[in-house]
Order: structure tokens, then sequence, then C-alpha cells
């Protein structure tokens, strides 16, 4: 774990109080669904830790708008079609320790001097592997973190989230 936090240039900086990802995807529901082009944009905050990742998308001519906020203590999850009709509305505890885990990769990919400073733990379990734990907001979520030769991380796996998919837990 130092030699990532030492790759990604985190040492000896000062300490990161939010981020601003923007980002274009392909993407769609399921693996059987057509891919949409669409647009991202996260925002993190680590003081105390949150997220807000909102998503432009359209299929079929029909745009979409997605909405994850993880905030205090809860998380939602809200789809519209055309800025109008709600779709999805989701939250509650399982949405909030889904979002969890989300914020925990976040945090390791996109921000990693962050986790100086969150309540994480790192436990080696191999010569490229760590155990991962990140607590907050009263959940505990976990992942086994990869890394190569180098030091970079080119792996993240968790079964603490379950999507509410069939098949059990997603990666």
């Amino acid at each position: 774990m130092l030699t990532y936090l030492r790759c990604s240039g985190v040492v000896g900086r000062l300490h990161v109080r939010n981020t601003h990802v923007r980002f274009s995807a392909q993407m769609r529901s399921s693996a059987t669904s057509p891919w949409m082009t669409s647009t991202a944009n996260e925002y993190a905050f680590f003081d105390p830790p949150g997220r807000l990742f909102a998503i432009q998308a359209s299929r079929d001519g029909i745009p979409f708008d997605v909405l994850h906020e993880y905030i205090d203590s809860a998380a939602t999850f809200r789809v519209r079609i055309a800025g109008i009709f709600p779709m999805v509305n989701l939250s509650g505890p399982v949405m909030t320790n889904n979002e969890t885990v989300t914020v925990m990769n976040d945090n390791l990919a996109f921000a990693p001097a962050a986790v100086l400073d969150l309540p994480f733990t790192f436990v080696p379990t191999g010569e490229h592997t760590v155990r991962a734990t990140f607590r907050n907001v009263g959940f505990t979520v976990s992942a086994t973190l990869t890394f190569d030769a180098a030091g970079d991380l080119v792996g993240f796996r968790s079964s603490d989230r379950s999507h509410g998919r069939e098949g059990g837990p997603a990666d």
C-alpha cells in the first residue's frame, strides 16, 4: 500500500479536501441492454466523506438523468426520464452500504491521498494484495486490493456490494 501511495505522488503533499472527476463513457443497464453514451461528474468530499455522482445519458433519443448521493449518513439513487419522470428512487441501508463500497473504491482510485485522513485500515494478505477496510456512518466494508510489481493499484474486489442483482455480489 505504501508503494501505491508513493507511486501516486501522495507522500509529502498537502492533504486532499475534495475532488471533481468528469468523464464520458458507454454504459448500459444490463448485459443485454444497448449501450448508451453518457457524461458523468463526480464530486467527492473527505471531511466528512461524501459523494455526488451525476450522469446524463440518452437511449433512442430519450435523455436520462442519474444521481447518486452519499451525504451525511444516507445514500440515495435516483433516475429521471427527460429530467421529469421518476424511474428509480432508492434509499435505505442496503443502498448506503453499497455506496460506502463505491466511496471506498473511488477514494482509492481517484484520490489515494484521502485514505490518509479517512477511517481506512490495511492488512497485507500476500506479496501484491492488501485487505482494505473502510468504516463510515455505521457501515464497515472491505475489499481485496491487488497491486502490480510497480505498486500500481490494478484490482479492487469486494463482496460487500450487492447491487440487488441475481448471482450475488458485484466487483
